[in-house]
């Protein structure tokens, strides 16, 4: 596990492949996308939608809170995107 975030006192928060994921769309739009695989600073994630390069998601992962995330690549099914900021549950940067 490369990327993990604590929501609070008793749980950690983690991205991990396989992992069930919704995707904000500049625009709006939710889509449901599924994590591939995490590395320093990005993860890659599959679904039948994805965002276009250059676009910045919001990712929802379970009960974690929210983060920011720039696409950097996109090819079929498949994207990668760089992990910007970590989001609290408030809204606020963490």
């Amino acid at each position: 596990m490369i990327f993990s975030k604590v929501c609070n006192e008793e749980e950690s928060c983690e991205l991990l492949p396989g992992q069930e994921i919704t995707v904000t769309r500049q625009d709006g739009t939710e889509v449901p996308a599924t994590v591939t695989d995490v590395s320093d600073g990005g993860f890659g994630f599959s679904g039948a939608v994805l965002p276009d390069v250059g676009e910045r998601i919001v990712v929802r992962a379970g009960r974690c809170p929210d983060f920011v995330g720039q696409v950097r690549w996109a090819w079929g099914s498949r994207a990668g995107a760089q992990i910007e900021e970590l989001y609290a549950i408030s809204g606020e940067p963490a």
